[in-house]
């Protein structure tokens, strides 16, 4: 899930990020004529990140809750 997370950054934020640094380098005293769509795409994937990892996290704890055994006794010998 962090994997996926990350492929989701470079597709998305990485490339935003990009455009905002050349344009800001051109003319630092503006802001990217598309700046709204690129702040909505920059946001909706941290988002959409998140939602990756929180899954990822939910299948770890999923995973050592079912692993672990219920009655941990009988495997102290």
């Amino acid at each position: 899930m962090l994997l996926a997370a990350f492929l989701v950054w470079l597709a998305v934020v990485e490339p935003v990020n990009r455009e905002v640094a050349a344009a800001l380098r051109l003319h630092p005293d503006t802001v990217p004529a598309v700046w709204s769509e690129l702040r909505n795409r920059w946001e909706y994937e941290h988002a959409a990140g998140f939602a990756v990892q929180l899954l990822g996290l939910f299948a770890l704890l999923t995973s050592i809750v079912v692993e672990t055994p219920r009655h941990a006794a009988q495997f102290a010998r």
